[in-house]
C-alpha cells in the first residue's frame, strides 16, 4: 500500500484534465502538488460532503472526469452517498480513500 503523499504525487504527475475534489486531511497535500484549475477543496464544514458535491459534478457533466480525494474519517460521514454510487455508478467517477490513520 502507498502512503498518502506518494500516491497523490503519483496522480498529480499523471492529472490531465480531471476535476479535482479534495477535502480535510488530503486537500492541503493536494495543493502542495497540483495548482489546477479545476482543483476544489472542501474543508471548512466540509467533511463527509466532498463525495457528494464530486458526485454531483460528474452527474452534471457526463463528459468530464471527476476524481473525489477523501480520507477515511470524511467517507465514514458519507456512507449514504456510498449507496448512491454503488446502486448508480459514474463512468467518469473515482472515489480515492486515504487511511489516515485516524478513523
Amino acid at each position: 500500500m502507498l502512503d498518502k503523499y506518494t500516491c497523490l504525487k503519483k496522480m498529480a504527475a499523471r492529472r490531465t484534465d480531471e476535476v479535482i475534489v479534495s477535502t480535510m486531511s488530503v486537500a492541503m497535500p493536494w495543493a502542495e502538488l497540483s495548482d489546477g484549475p479545476l482543483d476544489f477543496a472542501s474543508v471548512e464544514s466540509g467533511m463527509g460532503h466532498a463525495a457528494d458535491f464530486a458526485y454531483g459534478l460528474a452527474m452534471a457533466r457526463p463528459e468530464r472526469r471527476v476524481i473525489t480525494l477523501n480520507g477515511d474519517g470524511s467517507t465514514l460521514m458519507c456512507l449514504g452517498t456510498l449507496v448512491t454510487m454503488a446502486q448508480r455508478p459514474l463512468p467518469n467517477f473515482t472515489l480515492v480513500i486515504t487511511d489516515n490513520g485516524t478513523y
